[in-house]
């Protein structure tokens, strides 16, 4: 059974992320992890797998110019951040853009993390940097200031992978170096035209909610 972390990872993947899922940030010494990222990624500001369509998700609103790069945060259901993340203090967003080497200046560190904790982007050279919200619905649990960032719903993203490989199912139709959730994701696509029931099947797959809950009422599946 796969988890929604693992959906959340072909989401990007599909949309031309070059992903490590469960990104872990270790201590400087022997200890417990200080905490991990369900999914970092990076994508390319030419990245087009498909020249003659628009296919990629706007909504992750990735630069056209420079390289995106995105801590992303799943959760189950509510969006929220948790506070490894958010606190200052801890320095864990200093530590990943360290522990990722592909800055070398202090200063340049310094300046992109104190952007990240106080909106959750940052707009300048050389990279685009964001958090990604992923979950079911918005409550407003994740603080006020990270109000620009990214929300992405679970039906989007099943809305979206059931687009593109239904879109593109001659061209990916060799997929046998796919993992097991891919594997199934593409089958499910091939097997349910409707994209409500495709959605149905994946949250069983993922363990997701069976329904979207959002401002006190419960709205059917893909509504």
């Amino acid at each position: 059974m796969s988890t929604s972390e693992d959906l959340s990872n072909w989401y990007f993947r599909l949309n031309g992320f070059l992903t490590t899922p469960n990104f872990i940030l270790h201590p400087p010494n022997r200890g417990s992890q200080r905490t991990d990222a369900d999914v970092v990624g990076i994508r390319f500001p030419f990245r087009n797998e498909f020249p003659m369509y628009k296919a990629d998700d706007p909504k992750l609103r990735c630069s056209p110019t420079k390289p995106s790069l995105v801590i992303v945060e799943v959760k189950t259901h509510e969006i929220d951040l948790n506070q490894t993340w958010a606190s200052p203090s801890r320095k864990n967003i200093d530590k990943i853009i360290t522990d990722l080497r592909i800055l070398r200046s202090e200063d340049k560190i310094t300046e992109i993390s104190e952007s990240l904790y106080n909106s959750g982007q940052f707009d300048g050279e050389p990279y685009y940097w964001s958090f990604v919200f992923v979950g079911n619905v918005d409550t407003g649990k994740a603080p006020a200031r990270y109000g620009s960032v990214p929300r992405i719903f679970w039906s989007e993203i099943c809305n979206f992978i059931h687009q593109r490989i239904r879109t593109f199912a001659k061209m990916k139709a060799d997929h046998s170096q796919w993992d097991s959730l891919g594997k199934a994701l593409y089958k499910l696509a091939e097997q349910f035209a409707d994209r409500d029931e495709f959605e149905k099947q994946v949250r069983q797959f993922c363990k997701l909610p069976a329904t979207q809950r959002a401002a006190g009422r419960i709205d059917s599946l893909g509504g």
